[in-house]
């Protein structure tokens, strides 16, 4: 059984975390760089379709879809306050719950991320939304 004293510090310190020097190239520079972009680019790029299918309401549709994104935004920021790490869904769901709520959940963003690119794709796809 291991007692605590405040005045002993442990023989060998913990590593920093962070990321590890040279781990990214250039491929991986430019996937972190177009997914970085790539949603202001498709409201720039929307936003014609959107005022035409919606019309006047177009700043209605805009907030009430800013919402949500807005407290996931929050939430994200106060867990990378409470447990910094680069994983994220994964890392915070198996460390409440395990590894495998925690497998699921990094999936889950993966098949959502998929479903996403999918639906905003279709249309293009089949000339039409209806």
């Amino acid at each position: 059984m291991a007692v605590f004293s405040p005045g002993l510090r442990p023989a060998v310190e913990p590593r920093d975390k962070g990321l590890k020097t040279g781990a990214l190239g250039l491929v991986s520079s430019v996937v972190i760089g177009v997914a970085s972009t790539a949603p202001a680019y498709s409201l720039a790029a929307t936003l014609f379709f959107v005022v035409a299918a919606v019309g006047l309401k177009s700043p209605l549709v805009a907030v009430l879809a800013f919402v949500p994104m807005l407290l996931c935004s929050i939430g994200f920021s106060e867990l990378n306050k409470a447990d910094p790490d680069c994983g994220t869904t994964f890392i915070w769901a198996a460390r409440a719950f395990g590894p495998k709520t925690g497998w699921a959940g990094g999936w889950g963003v993966v098949a959502a991320d998929v479903l996403v690119a999918v639906g905003c794709c279709w249309p293009a796809f089949c000339g039409s939304s209806r």
